[in-house]
């Protein structure tokens, strides 16, 4: 978990790094081992790094490109980086971490390089080249991020206390707190502060930097991934086909998701769901997932 912040002032002005420093401060328990401020033009972008893949200095953000055209703040984890790499040929990579992988395929493909990653994410880009700033958020909104404008400058951040560290009003928003108490939370834009929303998921904002203008696209629809001729032969497995079928899935989803350079841990509820993902974990192998333990037990389950 990281957290990003930032800004985009009037033309004209400039973003102060105070005030960023304290944008960055506030998300400090969601990445305590590394920061970072950028302000490139009117645009500043701040990062709280809670470093995972690529701990060391090659995976500092905000992160460049190697044509400086972008530079990315981000938060989340792109499972498939290293496919992604893949994908991009002729490259001289500076370190191992999924944000070098991103930003190298922003620089490549565009807004669009985030649609090829799997895995949560939001981020903040700057185009150089083009004057705009990209605001995403990954399929099904895991990573949060929040959008305001005040006093003619536009603002975004993984959290409320970070908006309103740089000075956001704390304003109730009475239709959302309502909704909150009968549903027990707010969902789409609603947020319980007044004149801040989120980005819905699955969505791209460009910023226009010169002018604040912006415009969206929903770039994923859950409904677009139904796959009509899956679900026919979903039907005629039977069920011990469909077990099968689920743990392999399962397995592989599990194994992705221990991409890491540090120690994993997982959190327990108690339930099968959570005991499940944690054994699937520990056979898997990899940085603190047991793979020696899981070694020794199979050998002892084929010795019996």
């Amino acid at each position: 978990m990281c957290g990003i912040a930032g800004c985009v002032a009037p033309p004209g002005e400039t973003p102060d790094r105070v005030v960023l420093e304290a944008m960055a401060e506030a998300l400090r328990p969601r990445g305590p081992d590394d920061g970072g401020i950028a302000v490139e033009g009117n645009v500043g972008l701040a990062v709280r790094r809670l470093s995972i893949v690529d701990p060391g200095p090659t995976g500092r953000q905000p992160m460049a490109d190697a044509g400086e055209r972008w530079l990315l703040a981000y938060n989340g984890e792109a499972y498939n980086h290293m496919e992604l790499r893949r994908q991009l040929p002729g490259r001289s990579w500076r370190g191992h971490s999924d944000t070098e992988t991103l930003v190298e395929a922003l620089a490549a493909w565009g807004p669009e390089a985030v649609e090829r990653c799997n895995g949560p994410l939001a981020l903040a880009a700057v185009d150089r080249e083009r004057g705009r700033l990209i605001l995403a958020r990954d399929r099904f909104g895991k990573k949060p991020l929040y959008i305001t404008r005040h006093e003619g400058w536009l603002w975004f951040a993984s959290e409320f206390k970070s908006l309103l560290a740089a000075g956001i009003p704390r304003r109730p928003q009475p239709d959302a707190l309502r909704h909150a108490a009968f549903r027990g939370w707010t969902y789409g834009r609603l947020t319980p502060l007044e004149g801040i929303e989120r980005l819905p998921p699955g969505t791209i904002a460009e910023v226009d930097i010169r002018t604040l203008e912006a415009s969206e696209r929903q770039w994923y629809d859950p409904t677009a991934s139904v796959d009509a001729e899956l679900a026919r032969e979903l039907e005629l497995m039977t069920r011990t086909q469909l077990v099968n079928r689920l743990e392999s899935v399962l397995r592989e989803s599990v194994t992705r998701r221990l991409m890491s350079d540090v120690p994993l841990g997982t959190m327990c509820s108690g339930g099968l769901d959570s005991s499940l993902i944690t054994a699937l974990a520990r056979e898997a192998g990899g940085p603190g997932a047991g793979g020696r333990w899981a070694g020794r037990r199979r050998q002892l389950l084929a010795a019996r």
